[in-house]
């Protein structure tokens, strides 16, 4: 999955995305698909706050 797909599925900016992954200190490798173990991860974290 990449960070568009992710974003969109989250229902919330890519770039949206990226500042809550920094803002979390979620380590992402540079030009590749997202991990399904890390997509998770965001996914747990990012419906703990809403």
């Amino acid at each position: 999955m990449t960070r568009e797909q992710l974003a969109g599925h989250l229902g919330i900016c890519s770039k949206t995305l990226q500042r809550f992954i920094l803002k979390h200190s979620i380590k992402l490798e540079a030009r590749t698909l997202i991990k399904p173990k890390v997509i998770q991860e965001i996914l747990q974290k990012f419906h703990e706050i809403e």
